[in-house]
């Protein structure tokens, strides 16, 4: 049987609650009468009360099987479990049947194990079936110990099994909090998983205790081993603590506000300036406030989607409150000791330098931040601007104005770009009011690109060319069509990867060209070729830029697409 958990904003807390309890009771009641079956031949016959618990459990599981379970769960699963619960339940006592008892404690023990890992996966999920089933095996030697008329009699009966249900038990505890990131710190006690997972080690250590002197304790034994498997089971009520934050590294985390999935990227969680990325439907009516202070209203930024607050972290740990209407969550930021800075991460490029450190974030790289895209002019870059200059040198374009900005990138790129065309008679204009013959080349970062374009239409007869790093919907959507020079393909599996795991970590950021060099984490070693970008589609159905799991594509309801082949490396040609 499936039992579904949600954890999604905007899950109603009650349905919420009744969920979980029906989860734990699930599980503990099935548990029951599974491990009391699979001891059967060791501990000998049940006792009379033994028989009632068994009765009770089974009653219990088959009701919130019932009731509990998922839509999509078919009704024949339902009732298979059902049966089977109930018949194990009530089979007789005798040492004939004791054999199918084990068999159907066996059943049992695979669907309770199944249903309490179900919203698991990978090594978590294994382990965890593990855990479960020698919990389940535990709690049925545990309660026939409790319930045996001669407890001298069956203490060693059930021993080995429950010494080794125990140890079991603990190492595959603590496998499982290895693998899921906990550790002995604040997470333990702040966070309501921690403080479930603390209730079942608790439990589980006074069960193993106990063990010593099971005969006179095994009523606490039996209890201690039920609160360990009701807690675990209630843990997916509850989403497993964040890592802790790691001083200058991208600081990601995913908050509820106002029932809305609101995500949250500090950067660089350095002392200092820091910049407060917030995503999802509030981004613009959003306040960042930092250890109580004043707050700080997230605003728009010319050229990047979502809202941005610029705070002041002091060094080492502080926490920011981040506040929409009546409803606030809490971000544990830790900046480290005062040292480096990282200049691009706050100004003009700083929502690109973001974009950079999500794309490695959402790659699963916790790596500190140490520079951003607008330090340097990179050599696939200065290659792709020099291919874009001799093509529409090939073109005869009478002239080209150059924009840039006064970014170290972007005066390198401006300098290289009038070398270059120096180099190809290509002229170089001033930029001047009204239509004007030639090519405009942007080499600025977002910001200035976005205003520049918003305000140049097509003035420019010979088209408006834009630098591989302004490959941005929010800039993009800014002119009705643009051209630049890249190394990939937005339509092909990377880009649309990188596009799926952004809005898994994100949700309302758009794809970008340096969020792209970031989650891969290398540069570019492809060929340039150049894209036409409209905001307006006109492709057909099979080429629109969606991507399975994005929800914002590259450009949408527009078109980045070829318009040459490969462009000869001006290094090599």
């Amino acid at each position: 049987m499936i039992t579904e958990m949600a954890h999604a904003g905007g899950t109603d807390a009650g349905e919420l609650t009744l969920a979980a309890i029906g989860r734990v009771l699930l599980i503990l009641s099935t548990a029951t009468v599974a491990g009391g079956a699979l001891v059967r031949p060791l501990a000998g016959p049940p006792s009379t009360v033994a028989r009632w618990i068994g009765w009770a459990a089974a009653g219990v599981a088959a009701l919130t099987c019932l009731t509990t379970t998922g839509d999509g769960v078919p009704m024949p699963v339902v009732a298979a479990q059902v049966a089977v619960t109930l018949v194990v339940a009530a089979l007789p006592a005798t040492e004939n049947l004791s054999r199918f008892s084990v068999a159907g404690g066996a059943v049992l023990a695979v669907l309770v194990a199944v249903e309490a890992v179900i919203d698991s996966t990978g090594a978590v999920a294994w382990v965890g079936f593990v855990h479960v089933t020698a919990l389940a095996v535990w709690l049925g030697a545990a309660v026939a110990l409790w319930t045996a008329g001669d407890r001298a009699v069956t203490a060693p009966r059930t021993g080995v099994i429950s010494y080794a249900a125990a140890a079991v038990v603990l190492v595959s505890a603590v496998v499982l909090a290895a693998l899921q990131g906990l550790a002995f710190d604040e997470r333990l006690w702040l966070t309501p998983y921690g403080l479930v997972t603390v209730i079942e080690t608790i439990a589980v250590i006074a069960g193993v205790a106990i063990q010593a002197r099971r005969v006179p304790l095994a009523t606490f034994q039996a209890a201690g081993v039920a609160v360990a498997l009701a807690a675990w089971s209630s843990l997916a009520a509850f989403p497993p603590p964040d890592p802790l934050p790691t001083p200058g590294t991208p600081l990601l985390r995913q908050l509820n506000l106002a029932g809305a999935r609101t995500p949250v990227l500090v950067t660089p969680s350095r002392p200092g300036l820091n910049l407060v990325h917030i995503g999802g439907a509030n981004a613009n009516d959003v306040s960042v406030a930092v250890d109580g202070g004043a707050p700080v209203r997230a605003g728009a930024q010319p050229g990047a989607a979502g809202g941005w607050a610029v705070v002041t972290l002091p060094p080492g740990r502080s926490t920011l409150t981040i506040s929409h209407e009546n409803s606030s969550a809490s971000v544990r930021a830790d900046t480290g000791a005062a040292g480096r800075t990282v200049a691009g991460a706050i100004g003009p490029d700083a929502a690109e330098c973001a974009s950079a450190a999500l794309g490695s974030v959402v790659a699963g790289r916790n790596t500190p931040l140490t520079s951003c895209p607008s330090d340097r002019l990179s050599a696939a870059d200065d290659a792709s601007l020099r291919s874009l200059l001799t093509f529409l040198a090939a073109r005869k374009v009478p002239a080209i104005t150059v924009l840039s900005d006064l970014s170290p990138r972007s005066q390198a790129a401006a300098a290289l770009v009038r070398t270059t065309a120096a180099a190809l008679h290509l002229p170089v204009s001033a930029e001047k009011k009204g239509n004007r013959p030639g090519a405009l080349v942007v080499v600025s970062g977002w910001t200035p690109a976005a205003e520049k374009l918003k305000v140049t239409g097509t003035a420019y007869t010979a088209g408006v060319w834009l630098a591989p790093w302004l490959l941005s919907a929010p800039v993009l959507s800014n002119n009705a069509g643009s051209i630049l020079p890249l190394r990939f393909n937005p339509h092909e599996t990377g880009p649309g990867q990188y596009a799926a795991a952004v809005a898994r970590g994100f949700g309302s950021d758009y794809p970008t060209a340096s969020g792209y060099l970031g989650w891969l984490g290398k540069p570019l070693a492809a060929p340039t070729q150049l894209y036409a970008a409209s905001p307006v589609g006109f492709l057909p159905a099979e080429f629109e830029m969606h991507h399975e799991g994005a929800a914002l594509g590259w450009l949408p309801d527009g078109t980045v697409v070829p318009i040459t082949g490969s462009l000869p490396d001006p290094a090599t040609s």
